[in-house]
């Protein structure tokens, strides 16, 4: 029979390699460390499309602002600028960390869900100092992309949250 310290050194054993496990899984701050500094110049803008809606939001980040434009497209509507924001210091290094580190070569041009023609439609478009890539997403989760849409949630008012669904 096992004495009661047995058991409870056996337990503490056991949440502790539970924790551990737990902390080498996926979380949204995986690109959260490193260098506080931005490759300069540095441009990231998300092509937000709804066509369902006939609207599209274009969200704008640079290194210290974010502006989110309403794109209609109905015909004789016009476009409205719905937000504009300068970034706090500590969003700034938020951003630099993330993107320091934000695996942007190893990512495709596009993700695609076959046999799905509209629905979620994002573009992205990165220019990182010398880096520019284009980025197509059509239907489909990654979470390297899922991590990116959390960072810019961060920074936008709840109306204007973008949605990104696991599906």
């Amino acid at each position: 029979m096992l004495s009661n310290n047995r058991i409870i050194h056996g337990f503490i054993l056991y949440c502790f390699f539970c924790l551990l496990i737990q902390s080498c899984g996926r979380s949204s701050n995986n690109y959260r460390g490193g260098k506080d500094i931005l490759k300069s110049p540095f441009e990231m803008t998300l092509y937000d499309s709804d066509y369902s809606l006939a609207y599209s939001r274009i969200y704008t980040l640079e290194a210290d602002s974010l502006h989110i434009l309403f794109k209609s497209g109905i015909v004789g509507e016009s476009d409205d600028v719905v937000y504009e924001g300068k970034l706090s210091e500590e969003e700034q290094k938020t951003i630099a960390r993330f993107f320091n580190n934000f695996p942007i070569e190893k990512l495709e041009s596009e993700y695609i869900k076959a046999n799905v023609d509209d629905g979620d439609q994002k573009l992205f478009i990165f220019k990182i100092g010398t880096t520019e890539k284009k980025i197509h997403v059509s239907n489909y989760y990654k979470d390297e992309i899922a991590d990116l849409v959390g960072l810019l949630n961060e920074l936008v008012p709840i109306e204007y949250k973008i949605k990104y669904i696991r599906n």
